[in-house]
Order: C-alpha cells, then structure tokens, then sequence
C-alpha cells in the first residue's frame, strides 16, 4: 500500500509540471543551454552514496530523483522524486525552490537484551520509511557549453519514525541508533545537498 501511494505521489509531480509548463503564457527566451543534469554528493560519502538526475522542463521547470544508499548505522537505500521552480526562467542554472517525496527501505542492526535468557542479541530490523521536504537553492552552471554543474540547496524534510519496539524485549542501542537517524540518517530534519555534475 505504501509502495503504491508513492508511486501515485511520484505519478502526480510528473503530471504537475508538465501542467504548469502547458499552462505558462510567457514568451521569454533564453540562451539554449543543457536540459539533463546527472550529480553525485561527495560529501554525502561519509554515510552514504548519494546521486542526483535532473530533467528541465521549458525554462521555469525540472522534475527529477535524488537516490541515497545508506550504509553504517542504517543500511539501504532513499528514493526522492523532486520538482524544481527557477523563477530566473534561466533553464536549470540559478536559484529554485523544490518540493519533493521521499521513501526509503532500510535495515538497521540492533543490539537487544533478553530478558528471559539474559542475553544480548543483535537483530536486523528492517522498515519502510515516507516523507516530504522542501527548501531552496542554487545550481550553477560553467565551462564549455555549460556543461559543468556545482549545486547546493538547503531545506527541512519531516520523515516517519524508525521502527525500535521488539514487544518484550529491551533495545540496548535504540537511543542512539534514534539520533543517529534524525540528524545525519535518512530521517534528517536537515534537508541539504551538494553535489557537482555534468550538463547536456
């Protein structure tokens, strides 16, 4: 069922934007420039490996998804279909908006203790994850034929819980595994990104 309400969700970006592009009465042209972005985050290495795949629509729009693998502390993967606004109208160089959804799929190992056979135990406890962010930001594109792009946004994303209740049973590392999961784990209030690319 979750699995199905994002893919209407992703369903429903695609067919907004192209909406608003059908809709858009201005006649502002603009220097021809590249239509399709692919990013990768080098930062976001410490935790994950993180790209970005971007498609302008007219001069205003772009829809696109930004897919994390997570590995340590929560191990899976982050799926985030997004829609961008450039008020600029300068294709996809210049500042923006963005909305967008998120889903993840991850399997955190937990550390439990028994209460019955006072032991310790590590469990894999895997869980579905949705959620929705939103923030503004900045790409700019350079060299020949703009085909070098630098982006770097900044915004809030409110996610689902992590899944921690093993109904009798103690968990050891679940304050910490929680804190881990909303300030540098895919449940981040902090929304941000930065990531260099090429342009075509």
């Amino acid at each position: 069922m979750k699995k199905l309400i994002i893919l209407i969700a992703l369903f429903s970006i695609w067919i907004s934007a192209f909406s608003q592009y059908t809709n858009d009465v201005s006649d502002v042209q603009v220097e021809k420039s590249p239509k399709n972005i692919i990013t990768i985050s080098p930062l976001g290495f410490i935790n994950k490996a993180r790209m970005k795949v971007e498609r302008g629509i007219g001069n205003y729009f772009s829809v696109g998804v930004i897919g994390s693998y997570y590995y340590g502390v929560f191990p899976g993967y982050q799926i985030s279909p997004f829609l961008r606004v450039y008020p600029t109208g300068e294709g996809l160089n210049g500042l923006y908006l963005y909305v967008k959804g998120v889903y993840g799929n991850h399997s955190p190992i937990y550390q439990i203790s028994d209460p019955y056979q006072h032991s310790v135990l590590r469990i894999t406890n895997p869980f579905e994850s949705t959620g929705l962010g939103t923030g503004l930001g900045v790409q700019v594109l350079s060299g020949k034929n703009k085909s070098v792009a630098v982006d770097f946004s900044m915004g809030v994303k409110f996610m689902t819980p992590a899944r921690y209740i093993f109904d009798d049973y103690y968990v050891v590392t679940g304050a910490l595994t929680n804190a881990v999961y909303y300030t540098t784990g895919p449940g981040s209030y902090f929304d941000g990104f930065i990531g260099v690319g090429v342009a075509f």
